[in-house]
């Protein structure tokens, strides 16, 4: 069941995601023995952080924060009532499109290092060193950035609030995160905003732009519902 029949907003959402410690999104096992598991890359041998991988975590994020203020999550599912509970509004659900599209994000050219930890794997019945459980994590070094650009179709306020929370709110990305890695600040910049007529154009341009203060101010004004309930 589609809910998109009527097209009346498009947010674009711009900014970045800074690795403010070493991160690892993998991309599965080793290539060949001895080789570290590898980041994420295009086939150009840039590392990338997958859309689907920071729709999950927002959607995870969006779902605790939602858990906290006390208002209930339905987990992909309907409520007793027949609507679905604000997370699955904005990301989908069993029959019903996601409102929100993660783009891609691919690092930002000459701001990304690779490097290579050692990790050991512990057993957990004994509380020691497995044998032969020494292997090595490829990752992005501190300082990377990748930019960040969601589309959200037809948002309302209050969900615009509660994605702007859990963007802020992530603590980390990819694996071997409570070994350190993966911390990440995402920055959001700019927001352009397009209605139907828009697309009339010769030249395509948003009918609204946001950014800077404006954007603050926005974030900070749609926010005031929660921030009293909290």
């Amino acid at each position: 069941m589609s809910r998109f029949e009527n097209f009346e907003k498009r947010w674009k959402i711009q900014g970045k995601i800074v690795c403010e410690t070493n991160v690892a999104i993998g991309s599965g096992e080793p290539i060949s023995t001895g080789d570290p598991a590898p980041v994420m890359k295009t086939h150009e041998g840039v590392p990338y952080i997958p859309g689907s991988t920071l729709k999950g975590v927002t959607r995870a994020a969006v779902e605790r924060i939602l858990n906290g203020l006390g208002i209930d999550v339905c987990k992909n599912k309907l409520h007793p009532s027949g609507k679905l509970c604000k997370s699955c509004e904005i990301f989908g659900a069993m029959s019903f499109g996601s409102k929100v599209i993660f783009r891609d994000s691919i690092a930002k050219k000459d701001s990304y290092e690779f490097g290579v930890r050692t990790g050991i794997a512990i057993d957990l019945d004994t509380g020691s060193t497995k044998r032969g459980a020494k292997y090595d994590i490829e990752f992005v070094e501190v300082g990377s950035e990748f930019p960040l650009e969601i589309i959200f179709e037809n948002p309302k306020e209050d969900e615009l609030s509660i994605l702007f929370a859990a963007l802020k709110s992530i603590p980390a990305i990819g694996g071997h995160s409570s070994r350190g890695l993966g911390k990440i600040k995402i920055l959001i910049e700019k927001v352009d905003i397009y209605n139907p007529n828009d697309y009339f154009k010769t030249k395509v341009s948003p009918s609204e732009v946001m950014e800077k203060e404006k954007l603050a101010q926005y974030i900070t004004k749609i926010s005031t519902p929660y921030l009293k309930e909290k």
